[in-house]
């Protein structure tokens, strides 16, 4: 096992989506809490710079622009020798490849990583976080707390949204589309529930999402009269935590957004269409304020869980 880890360099690496880099953040607190005067460096696809910078325990965040200038071989040399420059040359003590990816374990090997931790093939049934986490322990032996993910958001309406959402009224999020269909939420499911948060309660409806496919969802929405505050492809990440954080309650399916809000703290209804995502993905009820649905998953059901986690929860 390392000694004295204090006043070490400790490399994260997940160049994977939004989530995961998200669900990283329980071993990065750990680290801090077991070296205080360590420094974490996280590495992260360009995407998601900012799901890596908001987080608790972070100290800096490193882009690997896989598509850009650290595509291929040449970009993975340019990347190593920007990584000595900054650094002065040092070499990292610790390497935690949180991400499956050859190119992260061989990035670890030629920067002269001391330890390396390296993530396999994670099992369907464990939490993502959790066997995360584990990989800090191969390279400590310490005992580690399974925490929350914590993401730093404001309470407050971004300057370039307060146009278009009013800090008076009171809203519910919503992000029904993700990467893999089958996840998504039926566009007919949508387009009731959004009429029953209008038609039934004082709420108004934020819809997000980004990408093509969620423009699309969107679009189709409108045309059918559905009314609802549209922000696909309209915030940053950060801008969507500050939106998330005013939000009376998050409605989402199984992707980045749902973990964005559980770990900003707004009361989260996660809604999942496939069972095998499960044991990897869902919130713990344990960490926090959630309402899993995996059964019933249609607009009635899914406005009365909304309806009962607000008021679990003081909203009104």
């Amino acid at each position: 096992m390392f000694d004295n880890l204090n006043e070490k360099i400790f490399l994260i690496f997940n160049t994977s989506c939004f989530g995961d880099v998200l669900i990283c953040n329980s071993l990065i607190q750990n680290i801090k809490r077991l070296y205080p005067k360590s420094r974490t460096v996280f590495v992260v696809n360009k995407p998601f710079y900012e799901a890596a910078l908001g987080q608790s325990g972070v100290d800096e965040v490193l882009i690997y622009d896989k598509k850009g200038e650290h595509k291929g071989i040449r970009g993975f040399f340019k990347f190593l020798k920007d990584f000595n420059n900054k650094f002065n040359g040092r070499k990292p003590d610790v390497s935690i490849v949180a991400y499956k990816n050859t190119r992260n374990f061989w990035t670890s090997i030629f920067l002269g990583s001391k330890k390396i931790a390296n993530g396999k093939k994670f099992t369907l049934e464990t939490p993502s976080q959790t066997q995360v986490l584990n990989l800090l322990k191969k390279i400590t032996g310490e005992k580690l707390i399974d925490c929350p993910i914590k993401f730093r958001a404001k309470n407050t309406v971004p300057d370039n949204l307060k146009d278009i959402i009013d800090t008076d009224k009171k809203y519910v999020s919503i992000c029904t589309t993700t990467k893999n269909p089958p996840k998504d939420m039926p566009l007919d499911d949508c387009f009731s529930l959004i009429n029953a948060i209008n038609e039934r309660t004082d709420y108004e409806v934020i819809f997000t999402g980004a990408g093509n496919v969620s423009k699309c969802y969107a679009d189709e929405l409108n045309k059918r009269g559905c009314k609802f505050i549209n922000l696909v492809n309209k915030t940053s990440i950060l801008e969507l935590a500050d939106i998330l954080k005013i939000s009376k309650c998050l409605i989402s399916v199984d992707t980045g957004t749902m973990h964005l809000g559980y770990a900003v703290g707004v009361p989260l209804v996660a809604v999942f269409y496939e069972d095998i995502t499960l044991g990897r993905w869902a919130p713990n009820p344990e960490f926090y304020n959630s309402i899993l649905i995996k059964e019933n998953q249609n607009p009635e059901n899914i406005f009365n869980k909304m309806t009962e986690i607000i008021n679990s929860s003081g909203g009104c």
